[in-house]
């Protein structure tokens, strides 16, 4: 099977999964997607040359942050939201000053071990309830973001590989 044509399944399929997350989600994806999409765009806008590779990771976990932040003050829980904050806004700010294979790495990390937190959440909250479908974007969320950035980390590593890698997806 070409690559192309691989690629194409693969965006279908992810295609199709967003589109499940969000018809299963309804009100809690509405907020991120607004947030990530300006974030992602302000970003690409006002970003300098060595920054490009990192825009789409950069814009989904601001705009992420922004969401949680706003939920954060709307619920008034700022204990487990205010840490994550904390620590991903450390790591972008690190990622604007210093972008590279380490930053990335930190994110990633971070992006895995929360997700396995997130997974672990899921399995107690009722199905259809507001905080499950809520739980179910962030997830959603963190997947696409980890997506980006290993393919950031490739791309760190090897540039030219990973620019096919991230145009293709």
């Amino acid at each position: 099977m070409k690559k192309k044509k691989l690629w194409g399944i693969i965006r279908a399929i992810a295609g199709l999964c967003g589109a499940g997350v969000g018809f299963y989600a309804g009100l809690p994806a509405i907020l991120p997607v607004i947030l990530i999409f300006f974030a992602l765009l302000i970003t690409a806008k006002n970003s300098r040359k060595e920054f490009k590779p990192f825009v789409y990771i950069f814009g989904i976990q601001a705009g992420h942050v922004a969401t949680m932040l706003i939920g954060a003050i709307v619920l008034h829980m700022f204990y487990p939201v205010g840490v994550e904050a904390i620590i991903v806004i450390g790591g972008l700010i690190w990622l604007l000053l210093k972008p590279g294979f380490v930053p990335v790495l930190g994110l990633t990390l971070y992006q895995v071990a929360a997700l396995i937190k997130n997974i672990s959440e899921i399995l107690t909250v009722p199905i259809g309830s507001f905080p499950h479908r809520a739980m179910a974007v962030t997830i959603a969320i963190r997947i696409l973001t980890l997506i980006g950035l290993i393919a950031a980390l490739h791309q760190t590593r090897n540039p030219r590989k990973a620019a096919a890698l991230v145009t293709a997806v």
